[in-house]
């Protein structure tokens, strides 16, 4: 939420580099960074606020640096500046200027982005070296199928398969079966698990039907065995996309597995870390195998990567606290609770587990939705709703995927014919879809888009063709309704 017009703004009093310094010669926690608005945020706030929502992830990824760290160091796997150089180029490239712009304002240094190109390029050599892409990995089969929805059924499909029946014909008789090929192509084994383990467990031979069928979730697999393809058979870019493809599903085991060869202990916990922020640089926070983690270090990871956002979300705070005080409103604990309770409701299970993935506590959570309510609050008292903001338009469009499509339907709208019958060709053609009558919030921005800045007029048979994103829209206006009808 972005409220910081309302304010005299913020002045930045430290250079973000300056911010930053976590591994060498780093300034006292009581350098003011920012100043936002009558505020002050200080180097040790900023520590802080990093430790409270991103220390707990940060250590983990450095955990998994380590272990990458220390396994390529065993296997004497190394690399050159060139390789980092290249792989910087690759990312750079691949992101148009995203990375570029991110550089450019901060939100990403050359450190860490170097930093963060050797540690993928290190697990890469990791992962060549652990678990190399085989001949056999390269094999490829095709085969028929059917997924048949109870075992009797299947084996009678095995039997009718077996007579020479044509698996299309097999699928549509076995009530609600699904059959075919698996893919145009011929699949490796990453692509279809479940049919090769199929395929081995059978022992078949090309042309053979499964005997048994094999059961695969809440269905029983049959299948029949077209042809077998030799790792020789894919050459040049064909290959090289397949080994491609082989390594990134084996990614994202990597890490996990490579965890378990060492003894990973909790020595600071972040929760200590956050209770005695002077805390030494050199106290120990976790120990990967015989290799130290240290807050110094921590905090210097923390704010090469994160230094920015956490600056962004404190000045947010800083702003939206200031403006709270003019305004007279204020945020009781609980109304928070009230909006926690809301957010557990129903599925407390899920509700721990995103705080877990994020890697926060619940009380950080609760100050973080204390500043969301508070800027609610802020923004209701400056900017109250009004009845045009409650207008409604009810419309009826069609999502169409290129120009000519719409214009035609717009033509023969505007023609005399009804929009759902002129669109449904269109709408064939292009696999877009007919969106049922909706009535849209008039200030709503993606609303707003649709109707092409207000050009849908209530009772018009179609719009213009309004583009919003990488869609057409052909619009109907229904008619319009007050705040009002919300009553009823």
């Amino acid at each position: 939420m972005n409220i910081r017009f309302w304010l005299a703004g913020f002045v930045v009093l430290t250079s973000f580099s300056a911010a930053r310094q976590g591994t060498s010669a780093p300034l006292p926690d009581e350098t003011v960074v920012v100043r936002a608005g009558v505020e002050r945020i200080t180097r040790g706030e900023l520590i802080q606020h990093l430790l409270t929502y991103y220390g707990r992830n940060a250590v983990e990824e450095m955990i998994n640096r380590s272990v990458v760290r220390q396994e390529t160091t065993a296997r004497k796997i190394s690399l050159t500046e060139a390789e980092v150089d290249a792989r910087v180029g690759e990312i750079k490239k691949a992101s148009g200027s995203d990375v570029e712009e991110a550089l450019r304002k901060g939100d990403l240094t050359e450190i860490a982005l170097r930093e963060q190109a050797k540690h993928a390029l290190l697990a890469e050599k990791l992962l060549d070296a652990k678990w190399p892409v085989k001949p056999s990995d390269l094999v490829r089969y095709s085969a028929e199928y059917a997924h048949i929805q109870n075992l009797q059924e299947a084996k009678r499909v095995i039997s009718d398969a077996k007579r020479g029946v044509s698996f299309a014909v097999l699928g549509g008789q076995s009530g609600g079966g699904e059959s075919g090929q698996v893919q145009p192509d011929p699949f490796l084994r990453i692509d279809s698990p479940a049919f090769f383990r199929a395929i081995a467990d059978a022992n078949l031979r090309p042309g053979q039907v499964s005997s048994q069928p094999t059961q695969t979730g809440n269905t029983w697999l049959v299948l029949k065995l077209d042809k077998v393809y030799a790792a020789d058979t894919l050459t040049g870019l064909k290959r090289d996309a397949a080994v491609k493809r082989i390594r990134a599903a084996r990614y994202p085991s990597l890490i996990p597995a490579s965890r378990k060869r060492y003894r990973i202990a909790t020595v600071t916990s972040v929760d200590d870390l956050l209770r005695d922020p002077k805390m030494s640089g050199d106290t120990v926070v976790t120990r990967v195998g015989m290799e130290p983690v240290t807050r110094k270090e921590l905090v210097g990871y923390l704010l090469e990567l994160y230094a920015k956002a956490g600056l962004e979300q404190l000045i947010e705070r800083k702003l939206v606290h200031q403006e709270a005080l003019q305004s007279g409103v204020s945020i009781s604990p609980a109304e928070v609770e009230d909006r926690l309770a809301s957010a557990r409701k129903g599925d407390e299970k899920a509700y721990q587990t995103a705080l877990t993935t994020e890697g926060i506590s619940e009380d950080a959570l609760r100050e973080r939705v204390r500043f969301s309510m508070l800027a609610e609050k802020v923004v209701a008292t400056r900017v109250p709703l009004g009845p045009s903001d409650l207008e409604r338009l009810a419309v009826r469009y069609i999502r169409l995927a290129t120009k000519q499509d719409a214009e035609q339907v717009i033509q023969a709208a505007r023609g005399g014919h009804e929009v759902r019958a002129v669109g449904r060709a269109a709408i064939t053609r292009s696999r877009r879809r007919w969106v049922h009558p909706t009535q849209t919030i008039l200030a709503d921005r993606e609303s707003r888009d649709l109707q092409g800045g207000g050009q849908a007029v209530p009772g018009r048979r179609a719009g213009c063709a309004h583009r919003v994103g990488r869609h057409l829209f052909c619009i109907e206006a229904g008619g319009s309704f007050r705040s009002g009808y919300h009553d009823r």
